[in-house]
């Protein structure tokens, strides 16, 4: 059990009913760079590893006196250099079977994965932005022409009133012969070979 624990990539720890340590795992050690045998015996509070040890013990405390489990989607932890991390985390209460009861921490490191989350975040926003406020007209159209996004550019190009955005058929704004055009072109770009394409919108004013 214990060498299990000590493999495992999560980040696992245990505590007694006093919130003081009883065991780390390697990647504990490995993440905030200490040793079991400093660790055990101490509390989060003694140890000064992180801002945050009594919101830490709280939540801790909290899976002892109900003896149930807790699980955090994300929990946000500050190491003692006020670095952030990110964990989902599982806090399991273990019965020793002398009227103790333990807590048992299973964490996984998301940080990363907030971080990209985050970044990505960003980037929606700012093409959303650009795409909305844009004096070009901009669309989102499908092989077959279907309009599924469109700003108000584009509406105010083909005279449609600038609220309407819901979706439509780039079809009826162009002739004919445009339309086939488009859809060959369309066609040139799943195969890669690229073209250009000019084409005279039709008003529906």
């Amino acid at each position: 059990m214990l060498k299990l624990i000590g493999n495992t990539p999560l980040v696992v720890s245990l505590k007694n009913a006093e919130g003081k340590y009883v065991m780390i795992n390697d990647a504990f050690s490995d993440l905030f760079g200490v040793s079991n045998e400093a660790v055990v015996g101490k509390s989060d509070a003694e140890l000064k590893l992180f801002l945050n040890p009594l919101s830490i013990w709280e939540s801790d405390k909290g899976v002892i006196e109900s003896r149930s489990k807790q699980f955090v989607p994300l929990e946000p932890i500050t190491d003692k250099f006020g670095d952030l991390y990110w964990f989902e985390t599982h806090r399991v209460p273990i019965n020793t079977g002398q009227d103790e009861i333990l807590v048992a921490t299973f964490s996984r490191d998301a940080t990363k994965k907030v971080e990209q989350d985050q970044k990505l975040l960003k980037s929606e926003v700012r093409y959303k932005t650009i795409f909305e406020n844009n004096s070009s007209g901009i669309i989102v159209i499908d092989k077959d022409l279907h309009i599924y996004r469109k700003n108000r550019a584009f509406n105010d190009l083909v005279g449609l009133d600038k609220r309407k955005l819901d979706q439509d058929d780039l079809s009826k704004y162009l002739n004919d012969e445009d339309v086939v055009d488009l859809k060959d072109l369309l066609g040139g770009l799943i195969t890669r070979n690229y073209e250009f394409l000019t084409f005279k919108w039709r008003s529906l004013q």
